[in-house]
């Protein structure tokens, strides 16, 4: 995986199960310090995950 902003190759990421059989990728740029999350290897707007994070399950 790439930076999308600078190339670098130094990024850190995690995978977070945000709803049920919904995993997506929180990646961060060790270089330029970008940040952005990404479900099966497309962008995820902030405002999506937010309301994902953010939703009660029972």
């Amino acid at each position: 995986m790439r930076c999308p902003a600078c190339t670098s190759t130094r990024l850190t990421s995690i995978q977070i199960r945000l709803a049920p059989d919904e995993d997506h990728t929180f990646a961060s740029c060790q270089a330029c310090e970008w940040k952005g999350w990404f479900k099966e290897g497309s962008d995820v707007p902030l405002g999506k995950v937010l309301s994902l994070a953010s939703e009660r399950r029972f």
